[in-house]
């Protein structure tokens, strides 16, 4: 709770993010972080918002070629 009060957020907000980050989306999928997949995390963490919000644009393109690709 004394986290919650710093930190100026809820108990619910700590430890899903609903509510701190305008961008969070609720995952709808399971699945379990493997070695690479943490490396990746940790670049894209370093990112700044800017190129973060290019990374997400590069990958929604990408997916959009291999959809073409597959016609």
């Amino acid at each position: 709770m004394d986290i919650c009060r710093v930190l100026d957020v809820t108990p619910e907000q700590l430890l899903t993010g609903n509510g701190i980050d305008e961008d969070y989306v609720e995952p709808t999928v399971d699945y379990v972080a493997k070695k690479q997949d943490e490396e990746l995390l940790i670049e894209i963490h370093c990112l700044k918002k800017e190129q973060v919000k290019r990374l997400k644009a590069y990958l929604k393109a990408l997916r959009q070629l291999e959809e073409l690709e597959d016609i």
